[in-house]
């Protein structure tokens, strides 16, 4: 009895120590600005203690949430932007510098589109999962990487923030033993700025969160250059007139937003495509023929 009792036990505990390792995992989320993780913030942080967590730029974590440096983001969740500064792509060696990413699979995703957004290759996708194939169902979750940032426990610090610049930060302990980092500020990097028509695109996802797939032929109707950045109208028959469409080649990794201006034509050129672009989107979206197969997303 007492066996049975102390094998019950230790099945609870384990349990219990994985549902509280999931709760403080670090999702990501594929965004119309690149992929980026989903933080819950805690009480004190800042927009600067949060980018020196996870070692963004201060005015890119900043414009990636649609607030001021100054602004206090405790208690809220935000998304830390992923690149060259902080995505490790192989586990770090030294405890206590990284954390690894997950990503939950969606529905029409597979591992070739996973290591399109990420930056990792299938064959380590499948290493870090210890994937028998490349099949994965929607609702999988995987690894798709390592952050760098500092795991110290956000509630045992504080931060002040100080004017300056060239000095470097400097750390001390309270009486409480509380960590307090006083940050020098930098000279703020250019916040990522997105056109109107992909601004628009994200008002109408919902940050990309509400969308439609399709993929089919997409043909080109106008070759001539637009004479404004990113100005692409199309044909679409389901997508509602004044509709931004984001259309994607896998083929040559490009992607546009177009503006839809009314149904497809009933002509010969259209046969069994599923939208019609002008405006030069044949260049922009790397393709040498007046038709590739894309991938396009918009609003529900």
């Amino acid at each position: 009895m007492m066996h049975k009792l102390l094998i019950t036990l230790l099945i609870l505990l384990s349990a219990f120590s994985l549902s509280a390792k999931q709760s403080d995992s670090l999702f990501v989320i594929n965004r119309p600005t690149g992929i980026c993780l989903v933080y819950k913030t805690h009480s004190g942080e800042t927009v600067f203690s949060v980018s020196q967590r996870f070692h963004v730029p201060p005015a890119m974590l900043a414009g990636a949430n649609g607030v001021l440096l100054q602004s206090p983001v405790f208690n809220r969740v935000i998304y830390v932007p992923l690149g060259a500064y902080n995505l490790l792509k192989e586990k770090p060696a030294t405890e206590g510098i990284g954390q690894p990413l997950y990503y939950k699979i969606g529905i029409g995703e597979n591992l070739y589109k996973v290591s399109k957004y990420t930056g990792a290759t299938q064959q380590a996708l499948e290493g870090w999962n210890m994937m028998p194939d490349n099949y994965i169902p929607p609702g999988q979750v995987l690894v798709i990487g390592w952050v760098r940032c500092d795991t110290t426990d956000p509630t045992k610090q504080k931060t002040a923030m100080t004017m300056g610049y060239g000095a470097a930060p400097k750390t001390i302990k309270d009486k409480n033993g509380t960590t307090i980092t006083t940050i020098i500020q930098p000279a703020p990097p250019p916040a990522p700025v997105l056109s109107a028509i992909e601004q628009l695109y994200v008002k109408q996802t919902d940050s990309g969160k509400k969308v439609n797939t399709e993929k089919g032929s997409a043909v080109f109707f106008d070759t001539r250059k637009s004479t404004v950045t990113n100005n692409y109208y199309a044909f679409h028959n389901t997508a509602p007139r004044g509709t931004i469409i984001k259309v994607s080649n896998a083929a040559s990794n490009k992607t546009i937003y177009v503006k839809v201006i009314g149904p497809i034509p009933d002509a010969k050129q259209y046969y069994n495509c599923v939208i019609a672009i002008s405006g030069g989107a044949r260049e922009a979206l790397g393709s040498r023929e007046m038709k590739a197969w894309c991938e396009l997303t918009y609003t529900k």
